[in-house]
C-alpha cells in the first residue's frame, strides 16, 4: 500500500482580526525592547560623543542636590576648555560645568538656565563660553531630541522652536528609535566587534569638565582651512541667527529681573590664526554686534579678551584646548571674569 496515500494535507490555518493583532502587537513589543536595548547599550557603550555629551550634562544639572556659585554653560569650547573645580578655587565657591555643544545654540544656555531656577532659585554668577563660529549657526533637531525633558518642552521653553513635522520625526527618532538614528554607531560596533576607540575619550569628572581628546594634526588642519573659509564670509558685519539672538536676550531679561551677573566669555583660540587679518575683522564686528544686543541688560556683559594657544595645544577643532591645556585657559578665564566682576553694576 502506498503510504503516502494515507497522509492528511494538513489544512491552512484561518486567519483572524485576533491572529492579525496578536501577531501585529508582537512585532511591535520586539521592536520596542530591541530599541530599549540598544538604548541601554548606546547609554554605557555609546561612541556618538555628542549624544553622549548632551545626556551627561544634562543629567549633572539634574543632580544638583544644592545651588552652586558659578554656573558655566556655553558649547564644546568651553565644555573642554573649563576645569570646574579650579575656577571656583581661583574665583572663590563651587563651579559647575555644564557646556555642551554649539549646535544646540544660546538657547540651550537659556534652556538650562530656566531650569536651573526652578529647581535652586537664580544663580549667583553665570559664565557663557562660546567657539568664535557659533553665531550665525542654526540649530539640530537631532540633538534637541537628546535633551532629557519632557516631549515638547521646545515649544514651551523660551526661546520657543516651532519644529516641523519633519524635525518632529528627527528628535522623535533621536529619542526613541536608537536602531535608527544611531545606526551608523552600531553598524561600526558591529563591525569592530564592540565600541571603537572613541569611547576611551569619554570621560566627565564630578565638576562637568569633559576632557577633549589628545591633538590631530591631519583633523586640526581640516578645521583650520574650514575656519578660514567662515572668516572670509564673515567679513562684512555680524550675522547671528534668530535663536541665538534670543537666547542672548531670554538670559539678558532673567539677569535683569532677578538682579545675577552674566558673563560671555570667548573660547580658545589659535594663536596665528586670532593674528591674522580675516579674524582681527571678524573679532570687531562680533564685538560691536554683541555689545548691541546686550546694551539693554546691564548685568550681561560680553567680554572680548582673547585666550591664545599653538596648534599642538588644541584638539581637532581649533577652540578645543587638550586636557593638558585647560589648565591655562581655565586660568586665563578666572582672570577675566576677576577683572570684570569689580566693573560690574
Amino acid at each position: 500500500m502506498d503510504r503516502s496515500s494515507q497522509i492528511t494535507p494538513e489544512e491552512p490555518r484561518t486567519s483572524t482580526p485576533r491572529r492579525a493583532a496578536l501577531f501585529v502587537v508582537g512585532i511591535v513589543l520586539c521592536f520596542v525592547a530591541l530599541n530599549m536595548g540598544v538604548r541601554s547599550y548606546l547609554a554605557h557603550y555609546g561612541t556618538n560623543l555628542g549624544y553622549r555629551i548632551v545626556h551627561a550634562k544634562w543629567g549633572l544639572l539634574e543632580a544638583l542636590d544644592e545651588p552652586v556659585d558659578w554656573l558655566v554653560l556655553g558649547d564644546s569650547a568651553g565644555c573642554h576648555g573649563v576645569i570646574g573645580d579650579q575656577l571656583g578655587e581661583a574665583l572663590g565657591g563651587r563651579a559647575v560645568n555644564l557646556a555642551t555643544l554649539a549646535n544646540l545654540l544660546v538657547a540651550e544656555d537659556a534652556w538650562m538656565l530656566q531650569r536651573y531656577i526652578e529647581r535652586h532659585g537664580p544663580p549667583k554668577n553665570v559664565i557663557l563660553v562660546h567657539a568664535f563660529d557659533i553665531w550665525p549657526r542654526g540649530y539640530r533637531s537631532t540633538l534637541i531630541g537628546q535633551i532629557p525633558q519632557p516631549w515638547g518642552f521646545w515649544a514651551e521653553r523660551e526661546p520657543t522652536i516651532d519644529l516641523t513635522p519633519e524635525q518632529e520625526w528627527k528628535v522623535f527618532a533621536s529619542r526613541y528609535l536608537p536602531v535608527y538614528a544611531e545606526s551608523a554607531t552600531l553598524k561600526a560596533h558591529l563591525e569592530n566587534g564592540g565600541p571603537t576607540d572613541e569611547l576611551a575619550f569619554f570621560e566627565m569628572h564630578d565638576d562637568g569638565w569633559i576632557p577633549a581628546r589628545p591633538h590631530r594634526p591631519r583633523s586640526f588642519a581640516k578645521d583650520l582651512r574650514r575656519t578660514r573659509r567662515f572668516l572670509r564670509k564673515n567679513q562684512r558685519g555680524f550675522d547671528i541667527s534668530r535663536l541665538n539672538r534670543e537666547g542672548l536676550e531670554v538670559i539678558g531679561r532673567l539677569s535683569k529681573e532677578h538682579g545675577f551677573p552674566v558673563y560671555l566669555v570667548n573660547g580658545p583660540g589659535h594663536g596665528a590664526t586670532v593674528d591674522s587679518e580675516l579674524w582681527q575683522t571678524y573679532a570687531q564686528n562680533r564685538r560691536r554686534g554683541l555689545d548691541r544686543i546686550l546694551a539693554p541688560f546691564p548685568r550681561f556683559v560680553a567680554l572680548h579678551g582673547q585666550s591664545v594657544f599653538d596648534a599642538k595645544q588644541l584638539e581637532v577643532c581649533v577652540d578645543h584646548v587638550i586636557p593638558e591645556a585647560a589648565p591655562t585657559y581655565t586660568r586665563w578665564l578666572a582672570e577675566q571674569i576677576d577683572a570684570a566682576r569689580k566693573r560690574m553694576p
